[in-house]
């Protein structure tokens, strides 16, 4: 590989890797002057320098260059380009693909502030040390939903916040007006919540609020809530307890009655000194439970169990406590207490906490939410509501089957603007054919607008990074210079490698006209008698210094000692190279001479093996490499007849008084 190929390599591998460690120093004054015109094309003093001191960053120390030969590879590296650009190789397909795709996981770091999920759930853990005590009447709207639909919810919430603040009861509010079925019957009370059980708008704003507040209304994806602060408290910390959980049916009283009855008969053993895992054992309903003996591990307040258990454990005082029956819709729960805790260090959280931040839709896209609300401000983006909403008529009830077709539109209306760019009816069209029914959804404007948001997310975050060129100089260089790299590859291939893979005639004549530049070097034949022992090896040393005066072969040898027994002496052999094998190297090379290696082996020089050229089969791939270099060197000769250039002297004559080491 020639120091052309080298320096396109660096470029190509690099772009994404590069730390800009600095080599080469110039003064500001000429940061932006033209020092290199190429063609057509003008080179900045700074983006010479750019290119230098990444160049040598990933060089071995023999193969850095100084100044004077970096610019010539630099103009013979621009001159490449040129010629790429100018047959057009990077308007095809597969060259756009690849590029966006490289160029799409460069800028992430870029777009993406990472440091957002980080900080995001460190607050996760440290809200776990405080407890809220709320209740919320909840107003169903579908984020997705028609935006008349949400407005009118949205007015709803507005209208209950404003009578409860001017002192309606709460709690019957929450039974008529609710949409939350849990907890309606409640009065909407929700208990003690803490960090990870709500969606994270709704639970920010609670964070945010003092006892007593009313807050609201909260958007959420799913809805609007009016919340009521009843209490702030520390965090209880973490108990850990065994269940007994006897199962009936709610419809009906005699199974109710029943299981009270059950219910009562095992607290009362339990008050007379019985082992809660026997009685665990003989009435849990719950299978789970029963292979345990009740043992549920332990729990906090971010744990998703019914409030009304957390804070029977939680008011238990003594180790080995019991509640009272505890009765829930689906049976009758008696727990013990049998151990209690402070809240573990972050460290015990962070298989619960990243676990909620994946499954949680309101948090496991955080970094990227936050990127798409503030990109939309800067691109700017607009919505064309009209245009969105006949298009919702456009699609039917086939989409929630997975059947809708793209239909012809006799106006293709724009939908949406991202910048300058317009994204119209047949561009989301070709994306909802795709990605049609969600098992989530089954309402066909809420699937509609549901995809419609993955869609400009999507190409949101598509013209940030084809536009993100614009905005950081840094993520140009890298844009640009792996551009470049992946053109001149491509012009490589069809100026040097192709030609030299299929040019089966050149190749062979550069051979024959090269033939001592493919030297063999001097070697050895040699000879291993394997010996079964020490006293073969002294049966056999006489023969061998015999042979060359008797002339006779190594087989006779190897038949002559095995006469008694097969396994006396083995024979093997081998050739070996100048540099192959220390030992071989360290020997007399004579021929005939013998050598006791390895306490059991003989090894016989047979033959010197003289110095001469390679056959072609064994040093092909020498060939083919050495005359890639050859056509590549013709190319850049003809590229430097075919292309001019201008180096301004007297700037190039600064860099290098200021680096006269380099």
């Amino acid at each position: 590989m020639n120091k052309h190929t080298i320096f396109l390599f660096l470029a190509l591998q690099f772009a994404s890797h590069f730390l800009y460690a600095q080599h080469i120093q110039i003064p500001d004054s000429i940061k932006n002057k033209i020092l290199l015109t190429v063609d057509t094309a003008k080179i900045t003093t700074d983006e010479f320098v750019w290119f230098y001191n990444k160049y040598n960053s990933y060089l071995d120390s023999s193969l850095k260059v100084g100044i004077d030969e970096s610019m010539q590879l630099f103009i013979d590296y621009k001159m490449k380009i040129i010629d790429a650009e100018r047959q057009k190789l990077d308007t095809t397909q597969k060259f756009k693909d690849e590029f966006y795709s490289y160029i799409k996981s460069t800028a992430k770091p870029y777009l993406f502030n990472d440091t957002l999920e980080h900080l995001a759930k460190v607050q996760a853990y440290e809200r776990l040390f405080t407890d809220y005590h709320i209740s919320h009447i909840f107003v169903r709207a579908n984020k997705f939903g028609n935006p008349k639909d949400t407005l009118t919810a949205y007015q709803k919430a507005l209208k209950l916040k404003k009578e409860l603040l001017s002192g309606a009861d709460f709690a019957k509010y929450a039974q008529l007006y609710s949409d939350d079925t849990f907890t309606k019957d409640k009065g909407g009370d929700m208990g003690y919540i803490t960090s990870m059980l709500l969606p994270l708008p709704y639970e920010n704003a609670v964070y945010a609020a003092k006892k007593g507040d009313l807050i609201g209304p909260v958007c959420t994806d799913q809805g609007y809530y009016i919340t009521k602060i009843h209490d702030i408290r520390p965090t209880k910390g973490q108990v850990k307890a065994s269940l007994i959980i006897i199962y009936h049916d709610s419809k009906h009283a005699d199974s109710i009655a029943k299981a009270g009855l059950i219910a009562d008969t095992v607290y009362n053993r339990l008050m007379a000194g019985e082992s809660f895992e026997t009685l665990s054992d003989i009435y849990n309903s719950n299978q789970k439970l029963a292979s345990s003996k009740g043992d549920i591990g332990w729990l906090d307040n971010s744990t998703r169990y019914e409030p009304q258990l957390k804070e029977a454990l939680f008011a238990l005082t003594n180790i080995g406590d019991i509640t009272k029956p505890l009765n829930f819709d689906y049976g009758i729960v008696i727990a013990k207490l049998t151990d209690k805790a402070e809240l573990g260090d972050i460290h015990s959280y962070v298989k619960t906490i990243n676990k909620n931040f994946k499954k949680d839709d309101s948090r496991k896209n955080i970094v990227k939410d936050v990127f798409y609300a503030q990109y939309k401000k800067i691109a700017p983006y607009k919505e064309i509501s009209n245009n969105v909403a006949e298009f919702i008529t456009l699609v039917d009830n086939s989409i929630l089957l997975s059947k809708w077709t793209k239909p012809t539109f006799t106006n293709n209306k724009v939908l949406f603007t991202i910048g300058s760019e317009q994204y119209r009816y047949t561009d989301f069209a070709d994306y909802l054919v795709e990605y049609q029914k969600t098992k989530n959804i089954g309402e066909k404007e809420v699937l509609v607008r549901y995809r419609l948001n993955e869609y400009v997310n999507k190409m949101l975050e598509q013209h940030a990074i084809q536009t993100l060129h614009t905005r950081n100089q840094e993520f140009a260089r890298i844009m640009q210079e792996y551009h470049d790299g992946m053109i001149i590859y491509e012009l490589l291939n069809n100026e040097v490698f192709q030609k030299a893979n299929f040019d089966t005639i050149g190749v062979y004549t550069w051979y024959t006209n090269h033939t001592n530049d493919y030297l063999q070097k001097e070697g050895v034949r040699v000879t291993y008698f394997i010996c079964k022992n020490e006293k073969i090896i002294k049966k056999i040393i006489p023969l061998i210094e015999k042979q060359q005066v008797q002339k006779y072969n190594d087989q006779y040898i190897v038949k002559t000692i095995n006469k008694k027994a097969m396994d006396n002496v083995l024979l093997d052999s081998a050739e070996y190279y100048k540099g192959d094998n220390n030992f071989i190297d360290s020997l007399e090379w004579k021929k005939g001479s013998y050598h006791i290696n390895s306490g059991k082996k003989i090894l016989v020089i047979k033959d010197i093996i003289p110095i001469k050229p390679m056959t072609f089969e064994s040093c092909k791939n020498a060939v083919i490499s050495d005359y890639q270099n050859y056509l590549e060197e013709q190319w850049i000769q003809n590229l430097r007849k075919k292309y001019t250039y201008t180096l301004n002297d007297t700037y190039f004559n600064i860099i290098l008084s200021k680096n006269p080491t380099e």
